[in-house]
């Protein structure tokens, strides 16, 4: 996460998720990421637009859903 005043960004790109789904296929959604959640500072934003698809995220328990976030596409740029 970035802060610059009380503007926040996050880049959301998984690393070798070559292991969590088959040749061809995306990792997308609850079936690949379960519960698996980004922890994010205590002072972050508890809510978020995902700039590239205009969907709106918020955090639960100081951590924000991959799951939710990459639901559509396997990235995701976070703006508060």
């Amino acid at each position: 996460a970035r802060r610059y005043v009380d503007q926040w960004v996050i880049a959301a790109v998984p690393r070798r998720p070559s292991g969590l789904v088959g040749v061809g296929e995306a990792p997308l959604g609850g079936e690949v990421w379960n519960a698996t959640a980004l922890a994010l500072p205590e002072d972050a934003p508890t809510s978020w637009r995902n700039a590239l698809t205009g969907e709106r995220l918020t955090t639960e328990n100081g951590g924000l859903a991959l799951a939710a976030a990459l639901s559509t596409l396997p990235v995701a740029l976070l703006v508060s």
